[in-house]
């Protein structure tokens, strides 16, 4: 009985495997519409020389049986600069690709615009052209490109200007010599190519935007889904001896910011930055090793590390500045801002006006050892619970009420307690050239009805 009914379950399983193997595919002879996932492959501005990102097609068969595409080509064919990639091979022309019926097949698009003597932005028009029993198809291909200077290993060795005529693109490094200067214009953009790409100041930089023609640094990437990804480049990296002065700038995207090491005698600002707004740090904003900087009207926020962190003691002055960290697409481990001064050089800071926030219980941390710090905080408002920042006007731990945080926007809403509640130090506009009251707001963005 036992062998009676293996023998019935093996005749069952092959009777199945039987019915399991598919039947000869009827190709057909009629005329087919495909379907596409899309109308348009569009790419957003690509620089020219390099590769753009890989966009995915999808080809429906809609009949039950199957069909053959007798040919798949790119219009231009061999002098397009798009490419085509379909079951693991690249090419610009195909010929009877088989699609089975109801099925959907992967085509995958890519462009390489080349170099050309043209400024500004141009559009590379092409077509994806199918061909199946006489019937043709085709989806549109678009992008737009711009000519950039691309700088690979590059060293300045004397007085250089970038302007705003064509983007730079940053392969590798770029690196300011001692004694060298480099001045970038407003409206320029800087491009970090990957992780690896930085700009290396020995010498001195200077970042000369102004109110709506910033000065830009980001990674390369300029499709929506990167605009705001952390981590896409290394950042600025100033060594010692260097000076660095940035006024109306965006730096995003990066590892760190600005990385500052210094080493001099004096308390006057190697690093100094205004209205500026740096964001979205797989790192730190400002990373800072006993150096002297002066921060004002700025924004810093969106860092994994600490938005102003400071190492080994140093000299800095903050004022007016919104320096405030959340956790929306990430989990971090340190406060927004920290000091520290394990190495007990001189070690002095004073905040102003200044917003110091986030999500955590206290966004401000003083490490010990600090050595002998002398720590001035007047009109500021502060998430901690450290002593040190009581009295002076300081406001602890009272919501500064920003307009919508989880977007980015550091705009006070109109029941901001750091509404008018600065101490006026001269300072008529604030990050974004708004002008400032009588009575002006703490922080770097007033408040506008």
């Amino acid at each position: 009985m036992k062998k009676l009914f293996v023998w019935s379950l093996l005749l069952l399983t092959f009777a199945q495997l039987i019915a399991c193997v598919p039947q000869e595919e009827i190709f057909t002879n009629n005329p087919v519409t495909l379907g596409f996932s899309d109308k348009a492959i569009v790419f957003d501005t690509l620089f020219t020389n390099t590769r753009s990102i890989t966009q995915r097609l999808r080809v429906y068969n809609p009949d039950k049986n199957a069909i053959r595409i007798n040919r798949i080509e790119i219009g231009g064919k061999a002098n397009s600069p798009y490419s085509v990639s379909i079951k693991g091979e690249k090419g610009t022309v195909f010929t009877d690709v088989e699609l089975l019926g109801k099925d959907s097949l992967l085509v995958l698009v890519e462009i390489t615009v080349p170099a050309n003597s043209q400024t500004g932005v141009v559009i590379a028009f092409d077509s994806l052209l199918f061909t199946t029993n006489q019937q043709q198809q085709q989806v549109k291909l678009i992008a737009w490109s711009e000519n950039a200077h691309v700088l690979q290993n590059y060293t300045i060795t004397g007085n250089e200007t970038w302007d705003k005529t064509k983007p730079y693109i940053i392969q590798d490094s770029v690196t300011v010599a001692a004694g060298a200067t480099l001045t970038i214009g407003d409206s320029t953009r800087v491009y970090g190519l990957d992780k690896n790409a930085f700009i290396r100041v020995e010498g001195n930089l200077i970042v000369k935007g102004d109110t709506g023609s910033i000065v830009t640094f980001t990674g390369i990437r300029r499709e929506i889904e990167f605009e705001e990804q952390l981590g896409q480049w290394r950042g600025i990296v100033m060594e010692a001896g260097a000076g660095v002065d940035i006024s109306h700038a965006l730096i995003k995207n990066a590892y760190t910011g600005i990385a500052i090491t210094g080493n001099d005698a004096d308390t006057a600002p190697d690093l100094i930055v205004k209205n500026t707004t740096i964001k979205n740090m797989f790192e730190h904003g400002i990373n800072a090793n006993n150096a002297d900087v002066l921060l004002e009207n700025s924004l810093i926020t969106n860092c994994i590390g600490n938005t102003f962190g400071v190492t080994n003691g140093g000299s800095y002055i903050l004022r007016h500045c919104t320096l405030t960290n959340y956790e929306f697409e990430f989990i971090r481990e340190t406060p927004s801002v920290l000091f520290s001064n394990e190495a007990a050089n001189p070690f002095t800071v004073e905040l102003t006006n200044n917003i110091l926030w986030g999500n955590k219980t206290n966004e401000v941390a003083l490490i010990e050892p600090l050595g002998n710090i002398k720590l001035t905080a007047r009109y500021n408002i502060v998430k901690t619970d450290l002593e040190v920042f009581e009295g002076n006007n300081n406001l602890l731990n009272q919501d500064p009420e920003f307009v919508k945080e989880n977007i980015g926007d550091f705009n006070l809403t109109k029941d901001s307690p750091a509404k008018d509640a600065a101490l006026p130090i001269g300072f008529m506009f604030d990050l974004i050239k708004i002008a400032r009251d009588a009575a002006p707001d703490i922080g770097a963005l007033e408040f506008v009805e």
